[in-house]
């Protein structure tokens, strides 16, 4: 669903919760079977991978192709070697993978000591703040062709997104690495793969998938963001995939199985993570259904008078009533049986993300549309090849 991102009304990070959610979602329904704590993975993936919506990174494209915008609609250019675009393609997806990790390693934490989580949270705060004061302060070692008259902005009007971009690559970066360091430290190597497993994948992932934008594009009809935004998106799931493989291989056997799950894991890491992405997502959707089926002017009301009851109040009735339920059946030790569908919450939230999908694409590229039944039609079997073979 990664290629959901860019749509209309699915920029940044209301984009990329979805990807992330589903996910979580997938590791949730294998692993739901085998241990507690599998839960908190579903809030982690969605928001871990979502929170990467910040990075921007639209100039890179013309990065890679060889090519600095000064002003683009003057016809106003300096020459750039690609490897820069390649490189903060990588710097990127190492970032956004990377802060995934970090929040998957959390959930895969068995002990989850409350000081420890409070360091790790400031260590992310210091992390994002020291990066970009770096890369702010020091910009000669980080932008392009950087002077101060170059990069003002009554000069190189398109280097806004420049300005704004590359200072929170700096942050995510250094957040991945404070992270490495705590976690090294503390002799906690499952943490450790976790994050390095997954800021490689992406760091891999982004430039790998842009390889047909700098040499392809005129031999491709297909619209080139959505190939990249999908190539993206499968490589990164691939290894997503790894990781609950290695995961597996390696904890399970020291985690005790247990029929039963925490209370908060289901409530907040499960029903609560898909009732805030589904209902943020379904939300946006309205809005584009007012805009290109109504004509509605972008920001109309429309979105929350009908948005709200239309989506957001069936998912919080759903959620109440999972809630009491799994209230009721809490026991002594505050652990409530292991979810009998897991299965059934990834497939329903795949055919809504697929129905999302088509709505907000079905007025553009057709092919895209058709790119989304295909993919969306593919998953569901898959998973349900996956659950019998279980």
């Amino acid at each position: 669903m990664w290629g959901l991102r860019g749509s209309a009304g699915y920029g940044g990070t209301s984009g990329a919760v979805m990807p992330g959610l589903w996910w979580g979602l997938c590791w949730y329904a294998l692993a739901a079977g085998d241990r507690k704590g599998a839960g908190w993975v579903v809030l982690a993936c969605a928001f871990g991978y979502g929170f990467g919506g910040m990075h921007g990174y639209g100039q890179f494209m013309d990065w890679i192709r060889g090519v600095f915008a000064i002003n683009r609609q003057e016809g106003v250019f300096l020459p750039l070697n690609p490897a820069v675009g390649f490189m903060w393609w990588a710097i990127t997806g190492l970032g956004w993978g990377g802060f995934g990790g970090i929040m998957l390693s959390w959930a895969l934490d068995r002990k989850r000591n409350a000081g420890v989580m409070v360091v790790r949270a400031l260590i992310l705060i210091a992390g994002w703040i020291i990066g970009s004061w770096a890369v702010r302060n020091f910009p000669q070692f980080v932008f392009p062709h950087y002077s101060p008259e170059t990069y003002d902005l009554s000069v190189c009007v398109d280097c806004r997104r420049t300005l704004y971009t590359l200072p929170t690559q700096g942050s995510f970066i250094t957040m991945l690495v404070f992270s490495l360091l705590f976690e090294s430290v503390r002799l906690k190597w499952t943490q450790v793969r976790t994050i390095a497993l997954s800021a490689l994948g992406f760091g891999i992932a982004f430039p790998l998938a842009n390889l047909h934008n700098a040499y392809l594009t005129l031999q491709i009809t297909y619209d080139t963001w959505k190939m990249f935004e999908m190539m993206v998106g499968f490589i990164g799931g691939a290894m997503i995939g790894v990781m609950y493989l290695v995961d597996r291989g390696a904890i399970i056997g020291r985690w005790e199985a247990s029929a039963a799950q925490t209370l908060p894991e289901r409530l907040a890491g499960v029903n609560l993570a898909i009732l805030l992405v589904l209902g943020w997502a379904g939300v946006n959707c309205t809005g584009v259904i007012g805009k290109d089926f109504f004509g509605l002017i972008e920001g109309h009301p429309f979105m929350f008078y009908a948005g709200l009851p239309s989506v957001v109040l069936p998912g919080l009735v759903i959620y109440v009533v999972s809630a009491r339920n799994l209230i009721t059946l809490k026991r002594a030790d505050g652990t409530v049986p292991l979810d009998t569908k897991p299965w059934v919450k990834l497939r329903s939230s795949l055919m809504l993300m697929t129905v999302y999908g088509v709505i907000v694409t079905c007025r553009g590229d057709t092919k895209i549309t058709a790119t989304y039944i295909i993919i969306g039609g593919m998953s569901i079997l898959l998973s349900v090849i996956l659950q019998r073979n279980r």
